[in-house]
């Protein structure tokens, strides 16, 4: 292999990774960032020192926001660290499946209660809860976890790569995905998504979304 083939191959690489990335993080440092990223739907979010917060002032009046256009896929990660603020419940959530308002599935901490928690449709005035699993650790100072969907199973692993909860769905609710809350005052940080088919996104440095997922799934 001479030089110049070397070299061609170098640049190659170096474009490919400057192109596209497995991973999208929002660390909520840059407002204009974050504002590109998401979609607020309801309730009211702001940066405060690197945290996004929202307030969710009442039961069925949760708060949600979409992170890009991304929908829920086999083998799709998706972490975050959030800690409560105050109110009633003491929860964050990351919905791994916004189907329409009636069918919203999320899985995640609820803080006040101690425990991991996979559910579908609180949000929109009923629950359906596939399971729960207390751990004591869950702190309202701070609790990283990923939700990972692996076939037709939606899996929570804590800060320690450790399983905490698994539900097998009979077939995967397919929809967008976010951040949500209820009843409470939570802030997140560090949000990110992995998975095979996220590299397939075209992210300029200002985080904008060049390819849409409306065009990677038709490559599916």
């Amino acid at each position: 292999m001479n030089r110049k083939t070397i070299l061609t191959g170098l640049c190659l690489l170096l474009v490919s990774t400057l192109a596209v990335s497995d991973k999208i993080l929002d660390d909520f440092e840059d407002a204009a960032r974050t504002e590109k990223l998401w979609e607020s739907v309801q309730g009211d979010w702001a940066i405060k020192d690197g945290w996004w917060e929202s307030n969710s002032p009442a039961i069925g009046s949760g708060s949600f926001v979409f992170f890009s256009d991304i929908e829920t896929h086999d083998g799709l990660t998706m972490s975050v660290k959030c800690r409560a603020m105050g109110g009633g419940w003491s929860n964050c959530y990351i919905i791994f499946a916004y189907v329409n308002e009636a069918e919203v599935y999320y899985a995640g901490a609820r803080i006040g209660r101690s425990n991991w928690t996979i559910e579908k449709s609180a949000l929109a005035g009923g629950e359906q809860n596939f399971g729960e699993v207390r751990d004591v650790r869950i702190s309202a100072r701070g609790t990283p976890y990923t939700v990972a969907i692996e076939g037709n199973d939606v899996v929570i692993y804590d800060e320690n790569d450790k399983e905490v909860n698994r539900h097998t769905f009979g077939e995967m609710p397919i929809g967008r995905i976010g951040l949500a809350h209820e009843n409470a005052i939570t802030q997140y940080d560090d949000f990110e998504v992995e998975s095979p088919a996220v590299k397939s996104l075209s992210v300029e440095p200002t985080g904008k979304l060049a390819t849409t997922w409306a065009q990677i799934k038709k490559r599916l």
